[in-house]
């Protein structure tokens, strides 16, 4: 079942939505990479449970082409790209429009996106991040914008310089979450993930403890340092006064902190960040997932400069933040079919997606919102389309941690086979219990497969011996077949069937 759901809707959509792509987009636009092959397992996600008339509005969507503004962004992008990338359109659109949404004053959702785009090496990435820069800075917030920030004291300063909207447009941005994720991390930078993690939904910060200390210390240092150099035109009386404002903020509460976090990655480089440990910690749930093709589109051999055209600039400067856009009856009637979907006992509590699918209703509020920004209306389409966009991003978490699954499982199998041979080499046969003992202390990463998988090495042990790689050789006495001569493995082959 969960093959044959992303199959129809994503692996196909080469060739189902040929005719309903962008005007600009050229053959080599769709993505053709290949669906991992799934097994069947308590992890499987039972799509059965979805209404049929979900299903039958999910094959409408063309997820490069979103409704409204959003759309004709991402046709105008495409005219500037140096190599099609259609699957990565709308993630830059949605950034715009979500940074434009900033200035909405009390949503029910924080209107900001965290997105992690992926497409191979030289495939064309950089148009697209030079685009929504440029788009950005049209809109008057090139002050907003930040480099990769390398621990957590870096994330505030940004925050506060900026009045509480930073804006991270990162090349090669898995660097921040590897780093952040490592065991070897040192304490700020550890501590960088779990404050982005605050700030995607915290609708108050108040700055406290050590990072508290460090900035404050920072901010001092710093007015000394203006106090001591006032012939110096590099600081003007108004930067002093920042500096002041700056310090009594950090006493304070930050309502509404605004950051937006979009990722240009290739595909393996970001495969680390997928797991159960950081499903529950909440990660992989406030953030978008889009992949490009798994094959680079043909060079175009344009020299036009990557920014908006006067159109879509204008029409961005001129869309009203004073109140959010309105749903219509069927999107409202859609949105609760989706909620009702999302919110079952068996999505919301799903041991291994639960969390993301739990997060899944904000975020397609989220995004239906961006898209209705100028039309000041939700409607169905914009709806069905956030819903699609967070199935996609679902699948791609659900494709990395299955292709990891296999390949864990494999490698574990052969490190046990490896320290069986080990064993019989060096002492000969021995019984399941005595074999297990001996390999679990010996070999850390087995402890570690042991205690994450209850009873592992005891199964994969029975497993040997009904294939024949462990040979039953005495009373509940085994050895590896390496170790048997030929003549007596055939021996113990008959005695054993």
């Amino acid at each position: 079942m969960f093959n044959r759901f992303w199959s129809r809707f994503f692996s196909s959509e080469s060739s189902d939505e040929s005719t309903t792509s962008t005007k600009n987009s050229k053959p080599d636009d769709k993505n053709s990479g290949s669906e991992t092959e799934m097994t069947e397992t308590s992890n499987e996600i039972d799509f059965q449970l979805m209404p049929t008339g979900l299903k039958k509005l999910l094959n409408k969507v063309d997820l490069s082409h979103p409704p409204g503004l959003a759309g004709d962004i991402c046709e105008d992008l495409a005219t500037l790209e140096y190599r099609a990338l259609p699957n990565l359109r709308p993630a830059a659109a949605m950034m715009i429009l979500s940074s434009v949404a900033r200035q909405i004053e009390n949503p029910p959702y924080k209107l900001n996106l965290y997105v992690i785009s992926t497409a191979l090496t030289a495939s064309g990435k950089e148009a697209h991040q030079n685009y929504l820069k440029q788009a950005l800075m049209d809109l008057g917030l090139d002050s907003k914008l930040h480099d990769t920030p390398r621990s957590d004291k870096t994330i505030m300063f940004d925050l506060l310089y900026s009045e509480g909207c930073s804006i991270y447009v990162l090349d090669e941005g898995h660097v921040l979450f590897r780093t952040a994720l490592s065991s070897r991390a040192s304490t700020f930078e550890k501590n960088m993930a779990d404050l982005l993690l605050q700030l995607k939904t915290a609708k108050q910060y108040r700055l406290s403890g050590n990072l508290k200390r460090e900035v404050q210390e920072q901010l001092i240092a710093r007015l000394e340092k203006a106090d001591k150099k006032k012939s110096n035109t590099a600081f003007q009386p108004e930067d002093k006064e920042k500096l002041k404002n700056l310090l009594e903020l950090t006493n304070e509460c930050i309502y509404d902190p605004f950051v937006n976090l979009i990722s240009y990655s290739v595909p393996q480089n970001v495969a680390f960040l997928f797991s159960k440990k950081e499903i529950e910690t909440g990660l992989l749930g406030r953030i978008i997932f889009v992949r490009g093709p798994s094959k680079r589109a043909p060079l175009r051999g344009h020299d036009k400069v990557v920014r908006p055209s006067k159109d879509i600039s204008e029409r961005l400067k001129a869309i009203s933040t004073e109140n959010l856009p309105t749903e219509s009856l069927a999107a409202r009637t859609t949105l609760h079919t989706i909620k009702e979907y999302l919110e079952c006992d068996e999505n919301r509590n799903h041991g291994m997606y639960g969390a993301i699918f739990a997060r899944g209703y904000e975020q397609i509020r989220v995004v239906a919102t961006l898209l209705a920004l100028e039309s000041k209306e939700i409607d169905q389409s914009m709806v069905i389309y956030a819903f699609k966009q967070f199935l996609n991003s679902l699948h791609e978490c659900e494709t990395h941690l299955s292709t990891q699954s296999k390949t864990s499982i494999e490698e574990s199998q052969k490190l046990v086979e490896l320290k069986v041979r080990e064993y019989s080499e060096r002492h000969g046969s021995g019984s399941f219990g005595v074999i297990r003992n001996n390999i679990f202390k010996c070999s850390a990463p087995i402890r570690k497969l042991e205690n994450n998988q209850k009873d592992f090495l005891s199964n994969t042990l029975q497993k040997f011996a009904d294939l024949g790689v462990l040979i039953k050789v005495g009373n509940n006495q085994y050895l590896h077949k390496s170790c048997i001569s030929a003549k007596k493995l055939n021996t113990a082959k008959k005695q054993s069937t």
